[in-house]
């Protein structure tokens, strides 16, 4: 028998039905977008976050079997709904970046 991994439940910043994802994977994409964003010396946009997201995958050798970037935007919209980050427009340009 094997044990259930646990869940977390997910939430959206604007209120909208959010999945459930692996406590392993949460951590994971949470562990690789902080990263991603504390080493950005300015605001930055989805895809170079996703892209970032990508590139600690590959340079820590972790082999991720699903959809990189659908954890990673699900985990980002749950940092953005529990002030971990924030989403603006400059410029006509959505960024983002950690709130202080």
């Amino acid at each position: 028998m094997t044990k259930k991994s646990e869940k977390v439940q997910l939430i959206h910043p604007q209120g909208k039905h959010a999945p459930a994802i692996s406590a392993d994977n949460f951590n994971l994409f949470e562990k690789a977008i902080l990263h991603v964003m504390k080493h950005s010396a300015s605001p930055i946009t989805w895809t170079q976050l996703e892209k970032g997201v990508k590139e600690y995958l590959a340079e820590n050798d972790i082999e991720f079997g699903g959809s990189p970037g659908w954890f990673a935007v699900s985990v980002k919209m749950h940092l953005e709904a529990t002030g971990v980050l924030e989403r603006f427009i400059e410029k006509g340009k959505k960024l983002h970046r950690l709130k202080k």
